[in-house]
């Protein structure tokens, strides 16, 4: 499974996942590091078959109107 986690998570989320033999990677490795767009992600996602780990809602939204990214999994906490 390749796996892109969102800015809106810790590094310490991808660096974790790695460790455990999942291909993964922080969407700060991306050329535009934290200014890349969700539409980017999203993009790079669906063209390289990754799952987008987030918590942005905006994510979700794009999911269910767009279903893009293909493959998303939203992470929600509470207080």
């Amino acid at each position: 499974m390749k796996v892109i986690c969102d800015v809106h998570l810790s590094v310490r989320l991808t660096k974790f996942l790695v460790a455990q033999g999942v291909d993964a990677m922080h969407a700060n490795a991306m050329p535009k590091k934290s200014e890349t767009t969700d539409a980017e992600i999203s993009a790079y996602a669906d063209l390289h078959g990754c799952v987008v780990f987030t918590k942005d809602e905006d994510f979700r939204t794009s999911y269910l109107l767009r279903r893009t990214p293909r493959k998303l999994v939203h992470i929600r906490t509470s207080n």
